[in-house]
C-alpha cells in the first residue's frame, strides 16, 4: 500500500470515531483509550523537561498516534506514577509511565483507531498498559 492510500485509511478513520465528551473529571478518574490510560492527578504532580510533542504513546505506527490535542496543552516527561498504580514485580516503571499532559483548558485525547475523548482542563499522567504474558508494555 501507497503513503498515500495509507494517509487516506487513517483520515478517513479518525473522521468516523466516536467521540465522548467527559464534562467532569475528578483527580484519581482514569481514560482509557486502546493500550493508553490517563490519569486525572493533581496540578502539582511532578513531571519532567517540556517534550516539545503531542504524541502520548512511544513508537511510529498507526497504534502509537494517541496525541494530546488542544490549543493550551503541553506535555512532559513523565518521574512519577499517579498514587495508587503499582509497578508490578516483573515490570519497570519505564514500561508504565507516560507523560504528563497539562491541559489550561478542554482537550481531546484522539487517536484514529480508538474512539476520542474530550476531557476538561486539568492535569494528567498517561500510563501505559503491560502484557502479562510477554511482560512489556502493550503496543497497538
Amino acid at each position: 500500500m501507497d503513503t498515500v492510500k495509507a494517509m487516506e485509511i487513517v483520515t478517513q478513520a479518525s473522521a468516523d470515531a466516536e467521540v465522548r465528551i467527559c464534562r467532569r473529571m475528578e483527580i484519581g478518574s482514569v481514560v482509557q483509550q486502546g493500550d493508553v490510560y490517563a490519569h486525572r492527578v493533581s496540578d502539582d504532580h511532578p513531571r519532567g523537561v517540556p517534550l516539545g510533542t503531542r504524541q502520548v504513546a512511544v513508537g511510529a505506527n498507526v497504534g502509537a498516534r494517541h496525541v494530546a490535542e488542544g490549543d493550551d496543552v503541553e506535555l512532559f516527561a513523565g518521574v512519577e506514577l499517579p498514587p495508587g498504580v503499582a509497578v508490578p514485580e516483573w515490570a519497570t516503571m519505564e514500561d508504565m509511565l507516560g507523560p504528563v499532559v497539562v491541559a489550561r483548558g478542554n482537550w481531546r485525547f484522539a487517536h484514529p483507531e480508538h474512539a476520542h475523548h474530550v476531557l476538561p482542563s486539568g492535569t494528567y499522567q498517561i500510563t501505559n498498559q503491560l502484557d502479562f504474558r510477554t511482560r512489556r508494555r502493550v503496543a497497538d
